[in-house]
């Protein structure tokens, strides 16, 4: 009886902090419409960068193939800025496949144009797999004293000697 209890409980303890995120961004990458690499990356201290490219091996449909060299890449979506709450927690997420390494760096900028990096610390996740798999960046926000930050902007890093497979990416607001 105990253990049957317990699992409403858990049940219901999930389901109730599933109900309180909102989905503020949303990309399937059915194309690359937004999606492009830092022109740097193409410099040769960053040898060259690698590359990405679509393909249709996706989850559903169309996915980012990103194949780098010796160095990592840096890749932004400017197609649509990502609103922001002060005080939020942000949980970013990929569907990935293959091997290699990603980080994010959200970023804005602040009323006097300067860039402004949302999270200190960067999460590197690493990818071993043959199969789909969800990995989750979760983002604690705290606007820095008057920066008034409204909005950013994802920026997808790919480390060294990485070939991935990326796709539907999805940004929640976590209440």
């Amino acid at each position: 009886m105990k253990s049957w209890l317990n699992a409403i409980f858990l049940s219901l303890g999930f389901a109730a902090s599933a109900g309180n995120t909102a989905v503020v961004f949303s990309d399937e990458f059915e194309s690359t419409e937004g999606w492009f690499k830092n022109p740097a990356c193409n410099a040769p201290k960053y040898g060259g960068g690698g590359s990405f490219q679509l393909t249709g091996n996706g989850k559903s449909g169309k996915c980012l193939k990103v194949v780098t060299g010796s160095k990592q890449i840096f890749m932004f979506n400017l197609r649509k800025r990502i609103p922001v709450k002060n005080g939020c927690r942000l949980r970013i997420s990929f569907l990935v496949q293959g091997k290699g390494i990603i980080s994010i760096r959200p970023m804005g900028r602040s009323s006097d144009r300067k860039t402004i990096y949302l999270s200190a610390n960067t999460q590197l996740e690493k990818i071993n797999t043959d199969e789909w798999e969800k990995i989750p960046f979760i983002v604690p926000f705290r606007d820095p004293k008057g920066a008034d930050l409204k909005d950013f902007v994802l920026r997808l890093n790919v480390r060294p000697d990485s070939e991935l497979l990326i796709d539907n990416c999805i940004i929640e607001e976590m209440h």
